[in-house]
């Protein structure tokens, strides 16, 4: 799959289709006018019409659970699995030829037959902004502009982009929950599609929304930027296709796990489509392009920087320290002390060993991620950090080794299939190997025991230009926690 000007729809960067907030481009306007017609109770029934905005959005996942009598097509995105990616494009492109039929054929917009759906480029870079903050791109990291402001253009209209449920509001997500560097590295589509998923994807819903908004499985398609954070999601994949493949042979379940239902959708003329059977990277039959296939596709990370292994735990050994019972998070850092496991030794010291060749692995896993709310921000997890030392909780530092998201593991949502966990929580496991050589090479740890995990949010940047000091941090009464924490070897 490739770029081509010859597609008939081209999505484009929504940062370049608003110069002002009375100046939008005509197409970003469009949406506008199509998302007020979808969500209008008078014009379209939200509950059978499928090209209605809660038909859509409840096709995602449907707030309070799925009634008995409710479409098939309702609560049914997977997440954590191989479906991910194709689910989505699919479930985009559908969305996307419901709302150019809405913008052509019942509002009868001008100029809008090859209408497509933007993206949001967060991870976009200015030429000369330096790494690993990127602090100068911070606007690009804020809510686009078109949906923060109250009013359309007009100055009049109510602005439908705008969503209530965000917990974002001017702030920028950090430049780490963006960078998509360590998907687009993968070489193996098994690989690109969990670390895609787990950053960006989790990031930005968790970032974005609240328990009702974009930090909510059930209720993320219902805020209108849902749709440009999966048509970015989607240009990822599309540029990482350049030059990788995605499996042959694998084709549609039947059935969604646990369910007698299928994996369908309706198109822009309410015809079922159902994917049961069909080739797994063959829907739908392309007709877009994007306007970049190279910008915003992610930086490499300073060395201090440590990546999420993956979101579903690895296998490992005994573990050498253990965490058990409720672990509460809150606004400020909480430090732990890991408990030995009896007879574990000093395990760690022949993984470390200069002379051992990178043999071995140290792993960090923190299981039962969750939240009672969505909190709106992400938890960075931290090595060896000193009680009192603010600088040592630095995302970009030395002692950060990764970081907590909550999307799938807020509210009811905890019990939402994520990652490969079904029940409380999810889990997260992260290769601390580099951080601990690095910390005893720099003198931050003595190489002696295993040094203190620190927990602590990240919140979101200051706004550009604001003289706010002490950005937002959790949602009230948000009560995040995890169940159990452990380091071992492998």
């Amino acid at each position: 799959m490739t770029e081509s000007a010859s597609s008939d729809y081209q999505r484009r960067d929504v940062a370049k289709m608003v110069k002002s907030k009375t100046d939008w481009d005509p197409a970003l306007l469009a949406y506008a006018k199509a998302v007020a017609l979808m969500k209008d109770p008078k014009k379209k029934n939200q509950k059978t019409d499928p090209t209605s905005w809660t038909f859509q959005a409840n096709t995602h996942g449907v707030p309070g659970g799925v009634p008995s009598d409710a479409p098939e097509e309702w609560g049914q995105c997977p997440h954590g699995s191989p479906l991910f990616l194709p689910w989505h494009r699919a479930y985009v492109w559908y969305f996307e030829r419901i709302v150019r039929k809405v913008i052509n054929e019942e509002l009868k917009i001008s100029g809008q037959q090859n209408w497509a759906l933007p993206y949001w480029n967060y991870a976009h870079v200015q030429s000369g902004d330096k790494p690993p903050e990127y602090a100068g791109s911070k606007a690009w990291r804020q809510l686009p502009l078109a949906f923060r402001q109250e009013k359309l253009p007009d100055g009049v209209t109510d602005n439908p982009l705008r969503y209530p449920h965000r917990s974002i509001g001017d702030g920028a997500i950090p430049y780490l929950n963006v960078n998509p560097y360590a998907a687009m590295s993968e070489s193996s589509f098994d690989g690109f599609s969990p670390s895609l998923e787990s950053t960006p994807h989790n990031k930005v819903h968790t970032r974005v929304g609240n328990g009702q908004g974009m930090g909510s499985v059930p209720h993320a398609a219902l805020d209108p930027v849902f749709w440009l954070h999966h048509a970015n999601i989607d240009r990822l994949w599309y540029a990482w296709l350049r030059t990788h493949s995605n499996p042959a042979g694998r084709t549609w379940p039947k059935t969604r796990p646990g369910s007698t239902k299928r994996y369908c959708f309706r198109d822009e003329k309410g015809t079922q489509i159902v994917l049961g059977d069909k080739p797994l990277f063959d829907a739908p039959a392309f007709d877009y392009c994007y306007e970049s296939l190279s910008d915003g596709t992610g930086t490499a990370p300073t060395k201090q920087v440590r990546e999420v292994v993956s979101t579903v735990s690895v296998p490992a050994g005994d573990p050498l320290v253990a965490r058990g019972g409720q672990t509460p998070l809150g606004a400020v850092p909480v430090r732990i002390e890991p408990t030995p496991v009896p007879d574990a030794g000093d395990a760690l010291a022949p993984t470390l060993t200069a002379d051992a060749g990178g043999a071995g692995q140290v792993v960090l896993t923190v299981r039962g991620v969750r939240a009672e709310k969505a909190p709106g921000v992400t938890y960075g997890v931290y090595l060896g950090a000193r009680e009192d030392h603010d600088e040592d909780l630095d995302p970009y530092g030395p002692h950060f080794v990764g970081d907590l998201d909550f999307f799938g593991a807020s509210g009811a949502d905890a019990h939402h299939q994520h990652d490969g966990n079904a029940g409380d929580g999810r889990t997260f496991t992260f290769d601390i190997t580099d951080t601990l050589r690095t910390l005893r090479q720099t003198g931050l740890w003595s190489g002696e025991g295993v040094p203190p995990v620190s927990v602590a949010p990240i919140p979101n940047e200051s706004a550009p230009g604001s003289d706010r000091t002490q950005p937002p941090l959790p949602v009230a009464d948000a009560a995040p926690q995890f169940a159990e924490l452990t380091i071992s070897t492998n």
